[in-house]
């Protein structure tokens, strides 16, 4: 089973495995690669022989460093930013709603957008070497639904934390603070998850369908709240110019 170059999806019996791989090693999420990912997931969704599924990147690869800075910087703060915005809130929407349990598996650097999709699913196991981070106000984008999100899944004191002081969290850190379930060693992510995956979709359909569904409804409720803020300020952000010579920076470009 196939979906576009970005993506592989490979079956294990009845779980299927989602493969983030593509031209870069980074793993940025473009609008494109979003939309894509949902799309995946709405067909596994609709699919009655997948009772679990795995989000993880190539070997070598980071699960997510977050948005596509590349295509980022061309921002003017106008329509392709709502729908910049609309696109990270369908994403994890999308994987809040997916009736089947769905393990992230967190490796490299996982960042911004990365992080909110791997709290939108319902298990996270990370490589010892993996790290998280939320950037946002460096970059000078603003935090809405990251925000919200964190808050939602970790707790306030937490997502301040995490949002002020843009540090990266270690695995070690992640396993302390709730960011992931269970640490393993680099060469066993795979396997484990895979593993986790196929215990997980051997629980009862319907206990696991509606349980997961009457927890995430206002969770996803509440994103779709912060979604409308986000796009109005992420509109002014980037009129500013500011994010995009961040960016730019970043890149070299400058």
């Amino acid at each position: 089973m196939s979906d576009a170059e970005t993506f592989r999806c490979e079956r294990h019996g009845p779980v299927a495995v989602v493969v983030f791989t593509g031209p870069h090693h980074a793993n940025a999420l473009s609008r494109r690669r979003m939309r894509e990912l949902r799309g995946l997931l709405l067909r596994l969704e609709a699919d009655p022989t997948v009772r679990a599924v795995v989000l993880r990147a190539d070997e070598e690869y980071s699960f997510s460093v977050g948005g596509d800075f590349h295509e980022m910087r061309h921002f003017v703060g106008g329509a392709e930013t709502d729908a910049w915005s609309d696109d990270i809130a369908d994403l994890c929407v999308t994987a809040l709603e997916v009736t089947k349990p769905v393990v992230a598996a967190l490796d490299g650097h996982v960042m911004g957008v990365g992080v909110l999709l791997a709290l939108a699913c319902d298990y996270r196991v990370g490589s010892e070497s993996c790290s998280l981070r939320m950037p946002h106000f460096e970059l000078g984008i603003v935090g809405v639904c990251a925000g919200y999100v964190l808050e939602r899944s970790l707790g306030r004191s937490l997502m301040q934390e995490m949002l002020v002081s843009g540090e990266p969290w270690s695995s070690e850190d992640a396993l302390s603070d709730g960011l992931l379930q269970r640490v393993v060693p680099d060469i066993d992510l795979a396997a484990t998850a895979l593993k986790l995956a196929e215990r997980f979709a051997a629980y009862d359909a319907t206990a696991f369908r509606v349980t997961k569904h009457h927890l995430n409804r206002s969770y996803a409720l509440g994103l779709r709240d912060a979604q409308r803020t986000a796009r109005t300020s992420h509109r002014a952000a980037f009129a500013t110019g500011l994010p995009q010579r961040r960016m730019r920076r970043i890149l070299g470009d400058d």
